[in-house]
């Protein structure tokens, strides 16, 4: 297993925790762990997705996910390999000192998963800048989409903001959701002047490989799909409770949904 920072793509000469990143001494930095997840681990969690959706009445929701019950045993399946257990817990011990520092308070120790599958059809999730909700996110791809400019990898903004405050939070929150309406063609030539200008990273996404960064600090993004679907586990660790409750509600809901799709 082999770490490597995604900001400027060095690779460590030895597995090492993840680096602390700029800013703040205590964020977790973007960091790629190569070849964590092997092939068959993967097959598996795929055969997971693939009997939900021939299982569920509707198939999957436009640009989202399939039920949290098939998240949970997909991110069960992959902490049965010893590589990634191992790497969530380093990661997890450099993010409780990130919350401690900021939120002051104790931690919600259950993490969240989510997995999401997306194709040409699902553009309103893409080139949508955001903060994540929780100060550790671990994504893990599963199924990449066709090679090309245009298939879905990970966008990294290069300038973390500062914890914010409430307010400051949910006005980010708000800014974001404005920027989610504009049609895809606007919000993909937004994304094509950032990475001209240096202002973000596309982050080449392999799977069996693993990503992890702050996403409470760190604004981030995806590519759009032309051909093929790409799908990807998110794991997301650590709220610090500064969205008043709105991002509780929004997880209540999509859980709700969760369960009507499948009745």
């Amino acid at each position: 297993m082999q770490f490597m920072e995604s900001h400027n793509h060095r690779k460590q000469r030895r597995p090492a925790p993840p680096a602390s990143g700029r800013g703040h001494d205590t964020a977790v930095d973007v960091v790629t762990a190569e070849q964590v997840i092997p092939r068959a681990t993967l097959d598996k969690v795929n055969a997971l997705i693939d009997a939900n959706r021939a299982h569920s009445p509707v198939g999957l929701p436009t640009g989202l996910v399939v039920a949290a019950a098939v998240a949970d045993a997909s991110a069960a399946c992959l902490r049965e390999v010893e590589a990634f257990r191992q790497l969530e817990a380093q990661l997890r011990r450099k993010a409780r000192l990130f919350v401690a520092r900021y939120a002051g308070k104790r931690l919600d120790e259950r993490p969240l998963h989510i997995v999401r599958c997306v194709d040409r059809t699902t553009g309103r999730e893409s080139h949508c800048r955001h903060f994540d909700s929780h100060a550790l996110t671990v994504l893990i791809p599963l199924q990449i989409a066709e090679d090309g400019s245009r298939n879905g990898d990970l966008l990294i903004y290069r300038r973390r903001r500062t914890p914010p405050s409430t307010l400051v939070n949910l006005l980010d929150k708000a800014r974001h959701g404005a920027q989610r309406n504009l049609p895809l063609r606007l919000r993909r030539t937004l994304t094509d002047f950032d990475l001209r200008h240096g202002r973000c990273d596309r982050v080449r996404c392999v799977p069996g490989n693993v990503y992890a960064f702050n996403g409470f600090v760190t604004q981030h993004a995806n590519l759009d799909i032309l051909g093929g679907e790409r799908r990807s586990l998110l794991i997301h660790w650590y709220d610090p409770g500064a969205s008043a409750g709105v991002s509780t509600a929004l997880r209540r809901i999509r859980r709700i949904c969760d369960r009507l799709r499948g009745a």
